[in-house]
């Protein structure tokens, strides 16, 4: 069973712990507020109440050990700050931070918080929402890597009626088609002469610049 410790529990960080415990997750969750502790109720969550900026109670829960500690303190940077700094020095492997801000990303990545590991989480569901508003029949999508990306879209009205072969849409498009999805059912691999009907939808893989020729 994997182990994560989720300091700060606003919002944010009270749905992580929740949805990793979900999971079948071990959470240790930590915040200084009572009240927020007294909220969480969850068999694989364990709740405690105190500063996060006091190594000794770092040290005492042993928090070292988990696989990942995620950082979502989101009002008090300094006090997020210094947790960070904190846990850099017991040797924490993974530390997941959030930045409200884009001079807190640059003052997290200056103490050694990979950028990748730095999250900002109402900017991501305003990028997210308005991808899914800006593109007609996109129902969903994942970025893989950078300009990488899976999307699952409704059929276009161009592609209904014809084949995936006849389609074509590695060459026409450069994106590769990973399954269909009929009737809410993907049919797995999915065959050449498989004719695109008007409910379909479609997993697709490629780049994202590539995907906008199909989805915009």
């Amino acid at each position: 069973m994997k182990r994560f410790t989720v300091i700060g529990l606003g919002t944010f960080g009270k749905n992580l712990a929740t949805e990793l415990a979900e999971s079948g997750a071990e959470v240790l969750a930590i915040d200084i507020s009572e009240e927020k502790i007294n909220e969480i109720n969850h068999p694989n969550i364990t709740a405690v109440k105190f500063d996060s900026t006091d190594i000794k109670e770092l040290e005492r829960f042993g928090i070292k050990d988990t696989d990942a500690v995620i950082v979502t303190i989101g009002e008090n940077f300094e006090a997020l700050l210094l947790t960070c700094v904190l846990l850099k020095e017991l040797g924490v492997k993974r530390i997941i931070a959030r930045a409200n801000e884009e001079i807190h990303k640059k003052i997290l990545k200056s103490i050694g918080i990979k950028e990748e590991e730095i999250i900002t989480p109402e900017e991501e569901v305003a990028k997210r929402l308005s991808k899914l508003l800006l593109s007609e029949g996109l129902i969903e999508f994942f970025e893989i890597a950078k300009d990488y990306e899976i999307v699952q879209i409704r059929a276009p009205k161009n592609f209904v009626g014809k084949t995936i072969r006849e389609l074509e849409l590695r060459k026409n498009y450069n994106v590769l088609l990973v399954t269909v999805i009929k009737n809410e059912k993907a049919i797995g691999v999915p065959d050449p002469d498989t004719k695109i009907e008007t409910d379909d939808e479609l997993l697709i893989f490629g780049k994202d610049k590539d995907i906008k020729k199909i989805v915009y």
